[in-house]
């Protein structure tokens, strides 16, 4: 008896030793301001990153999954917060140079604080959402997070990083951080009931939804910026020296974001999908950033250990995740995907399988559970009304308005001294004339111009002109604009014949400046285009009602040049084009959760993005492309006869991916009118069979519906 004692005995202070002498897996970093950011340790080892084909969605830039291996690195167990980023501002980080790349000081010039520093800042329904130091710090451009990490002693993590913390749990990737089945209550993101899609939550308020080392809010609340610049290719060659601690390309134009956001769908909060228009000086109400920390870091604490610096030990432990691979290419070259090659083979492609079945399209795995299909409009679930109106939330209260104006000489006079933050409400009823002004009336930067569109069934005040060559009537004089309860009459709603295309054009609005919003308007009769967006993103428009803008050869309800925009929850009907991009690089736009309505025979296609070769110059020779981005998803078509409700130009730099649309009544549902490889297109509704196809691919390299489409197959 005594010896099975002192076996037990033994046992036991051998367990304590080995317990003591395990690695910690969460500290708290103590920031230079006073508090602190908890962080998590990701043991050193190998982990596949990217998509395998097989996951319910797939873009081509996630493609091939490939073996990378990452040293041991530290991550931030939360985003970070506005309290942490408050002493950040307070210690005098935020004005001191020092911080800054030289680039972001640039950017910085004046500003004194992130966009969306406000307690109370309105981004959507509720008209007033008050955030707390729990909250994580939103409305920051990359340059912004990269000087807190500066100045906090920490790094934005890299892409591989974050990817890893999000989804490795030591012996496969997981689609999601908590597995591979969609739960929309395990995230903050548009599907979800707690926080019904209108706003960040405070870290922390979904530990359901942790990764398996520990890590929250990964999927949904804030997109999160990575170190990397983006390149679509970039996991198509394997950099000089393999797949170990990869930083991403050495150049490019935008930063990679991940994890999707709170205002985002369910594909993009899987752990894969690469967030990839996001310039560096986009600063927007879904942006933010959680910090790591690792030895091969540079900067001012490179090379240092984790034990050197300033810290302290939080209470408790948590569970060690181990099992990662402790070489860098543990895998076999089967599994590891195509390293070393830029060409996708067509049994690993897009699918993983040379033969997905008809009824999966890219959903090529039966083990994963997804949301039940919702098509076009159908799937919305705001509070507003689509195409706004009776029943908007977001009405501005004339009482709020610091001017009120009824006449051109007011509105001149309330917009000389309106500053950023000031309301100017055009009086109930009034029909304000700009026929005769020869320059555009031009609406400060910050300044709110509102009407009262949908209160007691109000069509708002009218700001119009009959001006056939008014371009534009209204300007924007700085970022943060915004456009509400108006009604934006332009002089022609004709469609004119071919001959009289020669007329001059007439143009709304055009916004060159970023974070301008249109919501709860009428938009109407403009030759040209209602709402112009150029080199001013990132824009939104939504909740508005936009029609008879159907010129011949022009009438756009949007039209995006070099910029991204936001285009959700409209009723767009009789335009020539409800959507027009330019083409240009830098054109994309995302369309969710419109009607669009065609009741008269002579309209062109509903949305459209142009190729770069049909707006260049005479004699310039340009890339054959179609921008950027293009992300069409849960619209409503409908036209009185056979309509091409998308066309696209040329081929996206970045891709475009059109589902869950119902197409009624379609001559073709998506028409690829010149050459492209990378569009995929998939789940959408036919409700009258298409007279002729439902989609006119072009050429291969798309993906229709789960199948490699084949050129000019109609």
């Amino acid at each position: 008896m005594r010896r099975v004692g002192w076996v037990l005995a033994t046992a036991l202070v051998v367990c304590l030793a080995r317990w003591e002498q395990a690695p910690e897996v969460e500290r708290e970093f103590q920031l230079p301001g006073g508090g602190g950011v908890h962080l998590i340790h990701v043991p050193a080892g190998a982990f596949l990153m990217g998509n395998n084909g097989r996951e319910p969605y797939c873009y081509p830039n996630e493609l091939p999954r490939h073996s990378v291996y990452l040293s041991d690195y530290w991550i931030g167990k939360y985003e970070v917060t506005r309290g942490q980023y408050r002493r950040f501002i307070e210690a005098g980080g935020y004005s001191n140079p020092d911080y800054w790349s030289k680039e972001g000081w640039e950017w910085k010039s004046s500003r004194k604080q992130p966009g969306m520093w406000e307690a109370k800042s309105v981004w959507g329904p509720p008209l007033e959402f008050t955030q707390t130091d729990d909250y994580p710090v939103t409305g920051v451009s990359y340059y912004e997070a990269e000087a807190f990490c500066n100045w906090a002693g920490l790094r934005l993590p890299t892409e591989a990083q974050w990817e890893k913390a999000a989804r490795w749990d030591g012996r496969r990737a997981r689609i999601f951080p908590w597995g591979d089945k969609w739960d929309a209550g395990k995230c903050n993101n548009w599907y979800d009931k707690q926080y019904e899609g209108y706003q960040s939550a405070p870290i922390g308020s979904y530990p359901s939804g942790a990764s398996a080392y520990g890590c929250l809010d990964m999927a949904g609340n804030l997109w999160e910026w990575c170190r990397d610049w983006y390149d679509p290719d970039y996991y198509s060659a394997e950099p000089r020296g393999g797949w170990v601690d990869p930083r991403g390309p050495a150049r490019g134009e935008c930063r990679v974001m991940r994890g999707g956001s709170w205002y985002y769908f369910d594909y993009n909060t899987r752990c894969a999908y690469r967030g990839n228009y996001f310039y560096p000086g986009n600063w927007y109400y879904e942006y933010g950033f959680r910090v790591a920390l690792g030895k091969s870091d540079d900067g001012r604490r490179a090379g240092t250990d984790f034990d050197e610096v300033r810290q302290k030990e939080p209470s408790g432990r948590s569970r060690r995740i181990g099992l990662d691979h402790p070489h860098p290419n543990p895998l076999p070259s089967r599994e590891r995907g195509l390293r070393g090659s830029s060409r996708p083979t067509r049994e690993r492609g897009l699918r993983g399988s040379s033969r997905p079945t008809k009824d999966r399209g890219l959903r090529g795995s039966s083990a994963v559970s997804w949301t039940k299909a919702l098509y076009g409009a159908e799937a919305y679930r705001g509070k507003d009304p689509i195409g706004g109106g009776k029943g908007y939330t977001r009405m501005v209260d004339r009482s709020a308005a610091g001017f009120v104006v009824s006449t051109l000489d007011e509105l001149k006079a309330a917009l000389a001294s309106a500053k950023a933050g000031d309301v100017v409400y055009i009086a109930d009823n009034a029909r304000i004339d700009l026929t005769g002004e020869n320059e555009a009336v031009v609406i400060p930067g910050g300044v709110t111009i509102a009407g009262n569109r949908g209160r007691k069934r109000a069509a708002g005040p009218t700001i119009f002109t009959t001006n056939l060559g008014h371009y534009p009537m209204l300007t924007t004089g700085g970022a943060g604009v915004r456009f509400t309860g108006l009604r934006l009459q332009g002089p022609d709603t004709q469609i004119r014949a071919t001959g009289e295309e020669q007329l001059r054009n007439a143009v709304g609005v055009v916004v060159n400046h970023p974070d301008c919003e249109f919501d709860n308007c009428e938009i109407l009769g403009w030759s040209a285009a209602g709402v112009q967006f150029s080199d001013a993103g990132p824009g939104r428009v939504h909740h508005c009602y936009i029609h008879h803008n159907r010129r011949a050869g022009n009438g756009y309800g949007v039209y995006v040049h070099e910029c991204y925009v936001a285009i959700e929850a409209n009723i767009f009907a009789e335009n020539r084009h409800d959507i027009a991009g330019s083409g240009r690089p830098g054109s994309s736009y995302r369309a969710c959760y419109n009607f669009s309505i065609a009741n008269e025979p002579f309209t062109s296609h509903a949305f459209d993005m142009h190729g770069n070769h049909n707006s260049r110059a005479p004699g310039e020779v340009v890339p054959h492309i179609a921008g950027d981005s293009i992300v069409i998803a849960y619209n409503t078509f409908v036209s009185c006869r056979p309509r091409i409700y998308i066309a696209i130009r040329g081929e996206p730099r970045q891709g475009a991916i059109i589902h869950h649309n119902e197409f009624q009544n379609a001559f073709i549902g998506a028409d690829i009118l010149e050459p492209c490889g990378n569009a995929v297109i998939y789940d959408n509704k036919f409700t009258v069979p298409a007279k002729r196809a439902s989609y006119k691919p072009d050429s291969d390299g798309n993906l229709v519906d789960g199948k490699r489409a084949a050129k000019g197959e109609r």
